[in-house]
């Protein structure tokens, strides 16, 4: 019998990595759920399609190799699209991205989307759906996507603060100075316009300090599940989902509540990246998030009561008393 036409087989010595599931397209085993092209040799395997044919629709040519779960797949099966020519991005099938949203990450369509359009939905996405966002299959290669919006959504964030509380001081002063004191309106509406002036500086150092702050949040994170044996991907893909994880800090300008719900929210969001990127366990991701935390709150409360025992011990003696330990 004839082999001509049948979908193109893997090497006996590198067996597929999917089952075949009647209905749902392709399976992917437990054991490959998470893997990546890495090597020359897998890179090479994105390649394997050519010849074959889509392991879903027979009849459809094989426009690309899935790269978490190895089958060949036509360009209905590929999540986000074919992309334009001389467009490279990661190739997923449908299957594999069936947890995740609907469309790939709007950011990671920036080209397509324009920056604006896909940073409003990137947002909207992350904060209300974090569960399916971060299960999404990214398109993008490395963190530096993820790292990038972190930093516009710290810089929008602390623009819209900083123009917020002055325009509030201005406010305050009008009405302060109509009906409590003139001299007090005065100085608080000159505080606000100084505010207002100096927010281009504060945005200026804005990027400085989300990089900061990702990175940490990153390292503690992935350092808390590295520990406890319980990591699934890399440093890198950790980056990228704490980048992510900063969109409710677009919402820190809110008045009154807008710095503690953003906090709250950020942390409701970065345990859904740490499950959704890990795939560990609710308790996993939490400690993940408040471990090191904890320990770096405990760390400067240390430094405190160090400096304030100094302090009380080495503090020069008023006339007449003596120090701690003398007669």
């Amino acid at each position: 019998m004839s082999d001509e036409g049948a979908p193109r087989s893997w090497p006996e010595e590198t067996p597929p990595p999917i089952d075949r599931a009647p209905g749902d397209g392709v399976a992917v085993r437990p054991e490959f759920a998470l893997a990546r092209p890495t090597t020359d040799a897998a890179r090479d395997q994105r390649e394997a399609h050519r010849g074959g044919l889509c392991a879903v629709h027979p009849d459809e040519a094989a426009a690309f190799t899935c790269d978490r779960c190895g089958s060949f797949g036509c360009g209905a099966c590929r999540f986000g699209g074919m992309p334009a020519p001389g467009v490279e991005r990661a190739a997923f099938c449908v299957a594999c991205a069936r947890e995740g949203l609907d469309e790939p990450i709007p950011w990671e369509r920036r080209g397509e989307l324009g920056h604006w359009r896909a940073f409003v939905e990137t947002t909207r996405l992350a904060s209300m759906h974090p569960t399916r966002f971060f299960r999404t299959p990214t398109l993008e290669k490395g963190a530096m996507g993820g790292l990038l919006y972190g930093v516009a959504a710290n810089c929008v964030g602390q623009f819209g603060l900083f123009v917020v509380l002055g325009v509030s001081l201005m406010l305050g002063g009008a009405v302060a100075g109509a009906a409590v004191d003139p001299l007090l309106g005065t100085l608080l509406a000159g505080y606000g316009c100084f505010l207002v002036g100096l927010t281009p500086l504060f945005v200026v150092q804005a990027p400085i300090q989300a990089v900061f702050g990702i990175l940490v949040a990153t390292a503690g994170s992935h350092g808390t599940l590295a520990l406890g044996g319980r990591t699934s991907a890399r440093f890198e893909d950790t980056l990228r989902a704490m980048g992510y994880a900063t969109a409710p800090h677009v919402w820190v300008w809110l008045p009154a509540c807008g710095v503690p719900l953003t906090y709250v929210w950020m942390l409701a969001v970065e345990y859904q990246a740490i499950r959704g990127t890990h795939r560990v366990s609710g308790d996993a991701a939490a400690v993940a998030i408040l471990g090191y935390r904890a320990v770096l709150l405990l760390g400067v409360l240390a430094i405190y009561a160090a400096f304030f025992l100094l302090v009380v011990l080495y503090a020069p003696t008023p006339a007449g008393l003596h120090a701690p330990g003398t007669p």
